[in-house]
C-alpha cells in the first residue's frame, strides 16, 4: 500500500515540476534565492540600471540558450545579460523583487530574472577586474 502511495506521490510531484518548467516559459519569474553567487551593492546596481538606460541602440550576442556577458561592472557589483531584451529593466525588477541585506554598511542585493522568450538577467558580486 506504501509504496502504490510513494509512486502516486512521486508521479504527482514530476508532473507539478514539468508543469511549473513549462509556466515558465510563458511568463517572467525571478529567482532570488542564486546562492551560489555573490551579493552586489544595491547603489552600484542602482548606477548601472541608470548607466543602461542611457546606453543606445540594440543589444547583440551570439546563440544561447544560457550564453551571458557582463554589461555593467562597477566596485564588485555587475549585470549580466543572457540573451536578447531590455537588460536595465531586468536589473531594475530584481532590486524590487529580492531582498536587501545590510552588510559592511552596504545594502546589498543579488538575483536572476527569467523571461517568457528565452533571455534572463543576472545581478551579482563580482571582483573580477570589477
Amino acid at each position: 500500500m506504501k509504496a502504490n502511495a510513494d509512486k502516486e506521490f512521486a508521479a504527482k510531484k514530476a508532473k507539478r515540476e514539468a508543469l511549473l518548467v513549462e509556466a515558465r516559459q510563458y511568463r517572467d519569474w525571478t529567482d532570488c534565492t542564486i546562492n551560489n553567487r555573490p551579493w552586489a551593492a544595491l547603489h552600484r546596481i542602482e548606477d548601472g540600471i541608470r548607466y543602461l538606460h542611457g546606453v543606445g541602440g540594440r543589444p547583440t550576442q551570439g546563440p544561447g540558450p544560457a550564453r551571458c556577458m557582463r554589461v555593467s561592472c562597477s566596485w564588485d557589483s555587475a549585470i549580466y545579460w543572457c540573451n536578447d531584451r531590455n537588460i536595465a529593466d531586468g536589473a531594475w525588477v530584481i532590486t524590487q523583487d529580492c531582498p536587501v541585506v545590510n552588510y559592511g554598511g552596504y545594502r546589498e542585493t543579488r538575483g536572476q530574472r527569467f523571461h517568457g522568450n528565452n533571455w534572463n538577467v543576472i545581478v551579482r558580486g563580482d571582483t573580477n577586474s570589477c
